[in-house]
């Protein structure tokens, strides 16, 4: 009996898939379910003790259960190259049946936080969902990876189908394997996709398939996208990266179809001195043109009509505001799910800028400043304010490299003191973690540390120079008076536009600048 036969048998009596001793006849690549059926149906436990034959019947049952609803359990496709080898030899659980079609997979290196700003990625993506044959293709995924979030939304935006490969937690043995993979099917179906669970190895590669690829210390992940793929589409990558390693790889087999590798061509996404080794290898390219919308062009917000005035700030000496300063956001809104910010993404909505500037345009259309607990000591929602007028507060303008966020950026509101007191805001106490321990439930949302130092650099931050204020919870502004509130950004071309939506006076920096 081939070695591959026996360590199946043995994992499937090990996870009381079969029973003891039983044989199963079955051939490489087939759906293992009816054949483990059948072996339960040919089993005598007449003889077993009852309470070992009510487990019997109940495990019989549920494979027959599952059959019916359409479920299998394959082995891993594996080819005789680097990547098949560098797989292992597994099994895969497919709660929902697997789609025989076409496996279209995609892959990316990683992208950056701002996803607003990956215009270029997104242009490609809602492209192949768009030319992706529904009748004869699936889009083939891994959970974890870059492209998993939009591939399974596209399955509800787009209505592609969908095979999403779960890997198995690390260290994880194959009868835990087999027992979380009933639990499964307590989970809600989603309409198009199909996951697959993979199993541990069944054993563990050996000295000479090692020899036979060097692949093995990359992100199983990645492996079993680029290998099962038999079209691949390569959105981003960098140069010496895993994805690198595997895509060459994949272009190096033998059994890699001629042109079924395809690169995305752009300097934001595969770069053209780099993308021409990969055409050399036998890569296609591929190039979509995109429009790219500016930050100053959204109609998101219904325009007044009339414009507000455009002022000065109040000089320092005169200075009786707080500020409130706004910063692009890496993802969506403080008050919006993660799954209506990917529809907007994914439909290229004008809605998807996520620029300080679009910041400030939805606090004026909503007449809102939304709270949040995000590096706040007890997650109490607050709006946080300066007390640092805002020319002096540029000064303290930083890259805070632990959150990939700059502070007090040059676009914000600023509301009059007394105004924002009878409302609740007060100034922040700071402290230790003595204070924090003698402050009341009532008292806490408004403490801050004093300093703290950074993991990386081991450098000191002084809290107490931000002058910080708050208030708790979301802070109603439909009753800011117009004398009472100025809105500010960087650039005339910006405050001009902000003129025609803002009720309060907009005010253009001195020696302000912007960064992405």
């Amino acid at each position: 009996m081939p070695s591959q036969r026996i360590r199946l048998l043995h994992v499937l009596h090990e996870a009381g898939w079969l029973p003891n001793h039983a044989n199963l006849a079955f051939e490489n690549g087939d759906d293992l379910l009816p054949s483990i059926l059948a072996t339960w149906a040919d089993y005598d436990c007449m003889s077993l003790p009852k309470r070992e034959r009510l487990r019997f019947e109940e495990k019989q049952s549920w494979l027959l259960e599952q059959m019916t609803s359409g479920a299998q359990l394959t082995s891993l496709p594996i080819t005789d190259d680097q990547l098949g080898i560098s797989l292992g030899d597994r099994l895969v659980w497919w709660p929902h049946g697997r789609p025989d079609r076409r496996l279209v997979g995609i892959v990316s290196s990683r992208l950056g936080r701002r996803l607003d700003k990956q215009v270029a990625w997104l242009s490609v993506f809602r492209a192949a969902c768009s030319k992706i044959n529904r009748d004869h293709d699936v889009l083939l995924t891994a959970a974890s990876t870059t492209p998993e979030q939009f591939v399974q939304r596209a399955a509800e935006l787009f209505g592609v189908q969908v095979v999403l490969m779960i890997c198995p937690r690390e260290a994880e043995k194959i009868p835990a394997w087999f027992n979380r993979v009933i639990h499964q099917q307590r989970l809600v179906r989603r309409t198009n996709v199909f996951p697959g669970f993979v199993s541990p190895e069944l054993h563990t590669l050996s000295a000479g398939a090692l020899r036979r690829t060097d692949l093995t210390n990359t992100p199983l992940r990645d492996r079993i996208v680029v290998s099962l793929s038999q079209k691949l589409l390569v959105f981003h990558l960098r140069r010496a990266g895993h994805l690198d390693r595997l895509v060459r790889a994949k272009l190096e087999s033998a059994n890699t179809a001629t042109g079924s590798v395809v690169i995305a061509l752009g300097a934001e996404l595969i770069k053209r001195d780099y993308a021409n080794e990969l055409l050399d290898s036998g890569a296609v390219g591929w190039v979509v043109l995109s429009s790219t919308q500016s930050d100053l062009t959204s109609t998101s917000f219904l325009p007044k009509t009339d414009s507000a005035s455009i002022v000065e700030l109040p000089t320092d000496d005169d200075w009786h505001l707080l500020t409130h300063c706004t910063r692009s956001q890496s993802d969506g809104w403080p008050d919006q799910c993660w799954t209506n910010y990917l529809d907007e993404l994914l439909l290229n909505t004008e809605a998807m800028d996520r620029s300080a500037f679009a910041s400030l345009q939805r606090i004026i259309a909503m007449q809102r400043l939304i709270a949040t607990s995000r590096m706040i000591r007890g997650n109490t929602a607050v709006v946080c304010f300066t007390a640092v007028p805002v020319n002096a507060s540029l000064k303290l303008r930083t890259f805070r490299s632990h959150l990939g966020r700059w502070d007090f950026e040059p676009y914000g509101i600023c509301i009059d003191r007394r105004w924002l007191q009878e409302r609740g805001c007060a100034p922040v106490a700071y402290g230790d973690a003595s204070l924090w321990d003698s402050l009341t439930p009532r008292e806490r949302p408004f403490f801050q540390m004093q300093a703290s130092t950074t993991r990386r650099t081991s450098r000191v931050i002084d809290w107490t120079v931000e002058q910080e204020w708050r208030h708790v919870g979301d802070l109603v502004l439909n009753e800011l008076p117009k004398h009472k509130g100025i809105v500010f950004v960087p650039t005339e071309e910006e405050a001009k536009r902000l003129a025609v939506l803002s009720r309060w006076p907009v005010a253009v920096l001195d020696g302000a600048r912007t960064v992405d």
